[in-house]
């Protein structure tokens, strides 16, 4: 979502027309860098659904909600794996995250359906668009009222935030069983986060208390120590018998700036299997 600068028409109103951006990341007004006016003006309800669309070039501009494209024809918005129908409110099609060919290209575990992993069926992100992100069209990321984030962890698996921290606004990790999994935070301020987790925290998970940057030697290390400790902590795991994991999953997952729109993600691992003997 956001990202987009400016779109190059060659139909009339011909020319070059620059983004404009509400909170939320949605393209609302174009404006042409030729005139310096406003091509066209789009409003959407609490789903995304269109309300107002008008100007010269409004229907020409297939960057709308979320800053996605736009069918013409449909009016579905297109993520990245899936269409979303913001008439419906909904997804037209389940979340791919259990078949087994979408498992193989994203490098996650080809194991049976796991239910856990059923975070999105067809609703979007819970109906709750404004406190929550998912800008492909798959996951169950939830943006809290402070905009932190709210990371929802599985039975067998090791989940790594990596990303922006701000000082009291703490991420949360919540686990779908007792004592199966576990979470760490990398980022500023991440002893706030770090410190909720309690026996579920990651070994090695920072406890800055202040800014740092990812470039810094300190990063550097604590970056290295974090990997390290979730393999630890996914042997530990594989070694609880309440738990019959036949492999723990570590995924490293990001965190976006809190307050602007997520730009640009970084290059994380993926996921990463530990079989258990």
């Amino acid at each position: 979502m956001g990202g987009l600068l400016w779109v190059c028409n060659f139909q009339s109103p011909i020319g070059t027309h620059f983004a404009a951006y509400d909170g939320n990341g949605n393209v609302v007004a174009p404006v042409s860098a030729t005139t310096d006016t406003e091509t066209a003006c789009y409003e959407f309800g609490p789903l995304g659904e269109p309300i107002r669309v008008t100007g010269s070039a409004a229907a020409l501009n297939p960057f709308r909600f979320s800053t996605k494209r736009t069918d013409p024809t449909t009016d579905l918005v297109l993520y990245e794996y899936r269409v979303y129908s913001p008439t419906l409110g909904r997804w037209p099609n389940r979340d791919p995250i259990n078949e087994q060919g979408f498992k193989v290209l994203t490098g996650r575990s080809q194991s049976l359906f796991d239910f856990n992993e059923e975070k999105s069926h067809y609703n979007f992100l819970n109906n709750n668009l404004v406190n929550s992100v998912d800008y492909l069209g798959l996951a169950d990321r939830t943006r809290n009222p402070d905009n932190s984030q709210t990371v929802t962890v599985g039975k067998c698996e090791v989940a790594i935030l990596v990303g922006h921290g701000r000082a009291g606004r703490p991420h949360i990790f919540k686990g779908t069983s007792e004592a199966c999994w576990a979470g760490g935070f990398i980022g500023c301020y991440a002893k706030e986060t770090n410190d909720r987790l309690g026996s579920n925290r990651v070994p090695g998970s920072p406890s800055w208390e202040d800014e740092i940057a990812d470039k810094d030697p300190e990063y550097q290390e604590a970056w290295k120590a974090i990997q390290q400790g979730a393999r630890t902590k996914a042997e530990e795991i594989c070694k609880n018998a309440k738990c019959c994991c036949k492999e723990v999953t570590i995924t490293f997952l990001y965190a976006p700036a809190y307050d602007l729109p997520d730009l640009a993600a970084p290059a994380l691992p993926k996921d990463i299997k530990v079989k258990c003997q």
